[in-house]
């Protein structure tokens, strides 16, 4: 699952989008051997946009949006 990507393709449309940031979690099946984790998104991500405007013109779109298929939620982050 490449979300990084799918999330940087879709947000480019509303302007340049500096870095996408996606955290990922590890998890092991029981029976599975040393080393056999298997790598998935988890449900936190970042997009950093080039400009305000274009963070703006995402987030007025509302807190939910579809991409490629998957609903997500939209939060604005501040330091």
């Amino acid at each position: 699952f490449k979300a990084g990507r799918r999330l940087k393709r879709h947000f480019a449309a509303y302007g340049s989008v500096v870095k996408v940031l996606v955290a990922h979690s590890t998890s092991r099946q029981p029976g599975d051997m040393p080393g056999d984790a298997r790598r998935r998104p988890s449900s936190l991500g970042f997009v950093h946009m080039a400009s305000a405007k274009a963070a703006r013109a995402i987030l007025t779109l509302g807190q939910e949006q579809e991409v490629e298929g998957v609903l997500i939620r939209l939060q604005r982050f501040e330091r």
